[in-house]
């Protein structure tokens, strides 16, 4: 068992390791998600906040986990910017505030907002990777087409001055989808938001078109290492007559895949931790 307390660790990637090595030493699955995995695959980007995406049976018990481990649950509960409907972000099960520093509370439509840059969540496999397999316990396999590890040789070699591509070295290992399977959930993620449902819906759909962008600015992804569904979205993604032929190849994909039962079903969004911040 791992015996690991937070203590206002740096944001780095022995934290990373040391939340993964407590997670696994309580048998709770877990992967990387997020910007942390942009930057493996040669992002450039400011690292605020950790994602990890936990199998459903597990989560709760990852959230229990993590308190117990001193990770502080957010304390503005339904104040969050996070859980608030105009949040762009995918909502999170559970949030865990690493530095205390954040934004002045704000009015958005009538809507007070705060939140903190610098944390830790918590995400259901159901909401972000339910198309690939199962998260396996510990390291993958060294060729595993699914899951990896972020000091993988698949990956750049590492830019100390932009701190992208492979990590040289990890007291533990550290899992991530492979680049592949990565860029699918994403397309995956939009094509599900983008089904009807409003304003709210359309606009966390804009959230998972712009991580793709991320891919395609700094990453080397080959298309034809993606599903064929997905390559044509790939390709339509940089057509050179804009976007419009990529909304209607993807309201057709949308519909199919909907009338296929290929998303998860909806279910209510909120953090479970709203409670634990003594804010209901």
């Amino acid at each position: 068992m791992s015996d690991f307390k937070f203590d206002g660790h740096k944001i780095d990637v022995d934290l990373i390791a040391s939340i993964t090595k407590m997670l696994d030493a309580n048998g709770i699955p877990n992967v990387m998600w997020g910007p942390y995995v942009l930057e493996r695959y040669g992002a450039d980007l400011w690292i605020q906040d950790l994602t990890f995406v936990i199998p459903d049976p597990h989560i709760d018990r990852a959230r229990e986990i993590l308190l117990a481990a001193n990770f502080p649950p957010c304390p503005e509960g339904d104040d969050c910017h996070l859980v608030q409907p105009i949040c762009r972000l995918p909502h999170s099960y559970a949030h865990f505030i690493l530095d205390a520093r954040g934004p002045e509370p704000h009015d958005h439509n009538g809507k007070t907002g705060f939140w903190h840059p610098f944390r830790l969540e918590l995400h259901k496999k159901s909401r972000l990777l339910w198309a690939l397999p199962d998260i396996p316990l510990g390291a993958p396999a060294p060729d595993d087409p699914n899951y990896m590890l972020v000091t993988d040789d698949r990956l750049d070699e590492y830019n100390p001055i932009s701190r992208t591509g492979r990590v040289p070295h990890t007291h533990y290992p550290v899992k991530m989808p492979t680049l592949p399977r990565y860029a699918e959930s994403l397309a995956y993620g939009y094509l599900r938001e983008r089904s009807p449902g409003g304003d709210q819906r359309n606009r966390r759909a804009r959230f998972f078109l712009r991580e793709m962008t991320y891919i395609g600015l700094y990453s080397k992804l080959e298309p034809a290492d993606l599903e064929p569904r997905i390559q044509r979205f790939w390709a339509l993604r940089y057509h050179p007559d804009g976007y419009h032929p990529l909304f209607r190849y993807s309201t057709a994909l949308a519909a199919e895949l909907r009338t296929a039962n290929f998303f998860p079903q909806e279910e209510e969004e909120g953090e479970v931790q709203e409670s634990a911040s003594g804010k209901t």
